[in-house]
């Protein structure tokens, strides 16, 4: 009796765990109305994210974007504090976009830990009008379905 129970007990708290986990490889939304900052990544999303495997890239899903010129928007990953406090902005894993679309983006050295992170966004510091962009993102690499 006492293993079957204990079999239970187990099964519980091994399915709790499984989605207790799962909550973190969800996507995170953003939604960023930009102006020109010059160079420096000043807008972050509000959605944070938890990377959880050191080896995968970030992912990126551009659903809607209204911008001007070949690079449109950079966005990158930054790390935060417990606090949602950005700490550090991951420039040199950056990718620049100007359309939709869905693509995963490796992290460049020393970018990727295991921590929490928000995304970033700039705007290609050519232009002076408003740049928008809304879609999805994640801190590892998670699939477009």
């Amino acid at each position: 009796m006492f293993k079957k129970i204990s079999k239970v007990l187990v099964t519980t708290a091994t399915c709790a765990l499984l989605m207790a986990s799962s909550v973190f490889a969800g996507k995170a939304y953003y939604s960023f109305t930009l102006g020109n900052t010059g160079t420096a990544i000043e807008n972050f999303s509000v959605s944070k994210n938890d990377k959880t495997i050191l080896s995968n890239p970030w992912t990126l899903k551009v659903n809607s974007i209204t911008c001007s010129g070949q690079y449109g928007i950079r966005f990158a990953p930054a790390m935060v504090n417990s606090s949602g406090n950005v700490t550090r902005v991951c420039t040199q894993s950056a990718v620049w976009r100007n359309g939709t679309g869905y693509g995963t983006v490796a992290y460049a050295s020393g970018d990727a830990a295991l921590t929490t992170y928000k995304l970033g966004a700039r705007q290609d510091d050519s232009y002076y009008s408003t740049f928008k962009s809304a879609g999805w993102w994640n801190a590892d690499k998670l699939s477009d379905q």
